[in-house]
């Protein structure tokens, strides 16, 4: 009879530790607003060393080194049924840099072996422009309203990732990623392909698959609240004209918990590119294996 009793009490409900709740996050999507800015920059950094062979005989491999560089601030002008209609972009620096391997000479002295550097501007930098959905498109003009140039204006849809009419702030479609299903700690889940297409840069056009997980939210030493997502994205592409190119990245995203808006985006890996060309005379094989690193940063005022 002892016996039983010390099995009953050992057995009790009430005697048991209670498990810990599962942290979930659900996010409801912020509404345009007027005067509302976001200030971004972009940075992409890609090493890599380079390999050919012509004619089944290998050349001296060569380093490679390209930094991709884009600061803007948004500006909200105009809301229509809480979506925007007109967004003042003013973008500050904005350049690709690239190791030079033949650089012209300019009569400058240069330490031996150091390293030598193109920088070429981009168009964008410096200048203001308005978007503004007009319809089934999205329009660009100057900042007194006239059409821009369909060079410039194709320059800036594809830095804003806007396609058709929607002319959605930076990192608004991140947030709807975020927001499409609650999110529960520790498990993954398919992230938008297109999302992460963009957060790797407007004109990029790989295939993505991204998987995403959530980690929980933290405080920052400010007090500030923020969602910690573990990133994984993977990169396939095969345009015509004998290029293939691969990517795997790992990184982590920092979101409002609240809102879903993206603050703070990093990923790195490793990238390979195989490309073949031919001729009556020649045939060559070039492959570039690297690092590719890309840094997204949204600060919403």
């Amino acid at each position: 009879m002892l016996t039983t009793l010390l099995f009953l009490a050992l057995g009790t409900p009430g005697d048991t530790a209670a498990k810990p709740a599962i942290e979930r996050l659900e996010v409801v999507l912020s509404a345009c607003a007027e005067s509302k800015v976001v200030r971004t920059t972009w940075l992409s950094d890609r090493r890599a060393t380079v390999h050919t062979t012509t004619n089944g005989m290998a050349l001296p491999p060569y380093p490679t080194h390209e930094e991709r560089h884009l600061d803007r601030a948004v500006e909200v002008l105009e809301c229509r049924d809480g979506v925007p209609q007109r967004l003042r972009v003013r973008y500050g620096e904005a350049f690709d840099k690239r190791l030079d391997q033949d650089p012209e000479p300019n009569g400058e002295e240069r330490e031996a072996g150091a390293p030598t550097y193109t920088t070429e501007k981009n168009p964008l930098a410096g200048r203001s422009f308005l978007i503004v959905q007009m319809g089934e498109s999205a329009d660009v003009l100057l900042p007194e309203e006239s059409p821009a140039s369909p060079a410039l204006a194709r320059l800036v849809l594809e830095a804003e990732c806007v396609g058709g009419g929607a002319v959605p702030l930076p990192g608004d479609t991140v947030a709807r990623a975020i927001a499409a299903s609650p999110r529960e700690k520790g498990v993954a889940f398919e992230f938008d392909a297109l999302v992460a297409r963009e957060l790797l840069g407007g004109d990029e056009t790989a295939e993505c698959a991204a998987t995403f997980t959530f980690l929980g939210v933290e405080r920052t030493p400010e007090g500030r609240t923020q969602a910690r997502f573990d990133a994984r994205i993977v990169v396939h592409e095969e345009p015509e004209g004998g290029l293939a190119r691969d990517a795997e990245l790992r990184g982590f995203l920092l979101a409002e918990p609240r809102s879903g808006r993206p603050l703070q985006f990093e990923v790195e890996g490793s990238e390979r590119k195989l490309g073949a060309a031919d001729d009556a005379r020649n045939a060559t094989e070039i492959e570039s294996t690297g690092t590719w690193r890309v840094r997204r940063t949204w600060n919403w005022r």
